[in-house]
């Protein structure tokens, strides 16, 4: 360890450890703490998502959103004006059925998470939902979802879309593909 990284500021009280073995304490705790609290990953690579098999979905919703931002905290971004959502448990779906009160009853969230993707760039022209969820591939509880983005003009009334499915045994969207641009939230 270089000397001085863990000095104290000279204006500081003096601490009753010194600073280089409360440093080591610190990080000792810190490593023990995260290998308690850390999951146990699996390794999962793009080709074995990509050679999954599409799982079949248990339940659809499509939902517009008169007010999306009520639930972009819920979301992962994937872009300005796309996003991700996972819910996993009952408070996430409680939180987004707030929004959309049209979503009914919370699922079995056990079987599998609920994912969806959204558009919030307002109201499409053309009449089309603007971001379809297309397929859902898993392997070893991890998924890649897979959607297409219909383009054109859209009013900018601030609407949002919404399009997720339940599918039995995924844990973790690991990817997300939009009409062959990959996007990897965290």
């Amino acid at each position: 360890m270089r000397e001085g990284v863990c000095k104290p500021a000279p204006h500081a009280r003096r601490p009753r450890f010194r600073a280089a073995a409360r440093c080591a304490l610190v990080g000792v705790g810190a490593l023990t703490l995260a290998s308690c609290a850390a999951p146990a990953w699996r390794t999962v690579r793009s080709e074995d998502l990509d050679a999954a098999p599409e799982a079949a979905a248990s339940q659809v919703w499509h939902v517009r959103l008169s007010d999306p931002a009520r639930i972009v905290s819920q979301s992962k971004p994937l872009s300005r004006r796309m996003a991700l959502i996972q819910l996993r448990t009952r408070a996430d779906w409680q939180a987004l059925a707030e929004a959309a009160p049209q979503l009914g009853p919370c699922p079995d969230l056990g079987r599998g998470l609920v994912v969806g993707v959204m558009f919030f760039g307002g109201t499409p022209l053309g009449g089309d939902w603007p971001l379809e969820l297309c397929a859902v591939r898993v392997f070893n509880g991890a998924g890649l979802v897979e959607a297409h983005f219909t383009g054109g003009s859209f009013l900018a009334d601030g609407a949002g879309y919404l399009h997720l499915v339940q599918v039995e045994g995924l844990r973790a969207v690991l990817i997300v593909d939009v009409d062959g641009t990959r996007f990897y939230p965290r």
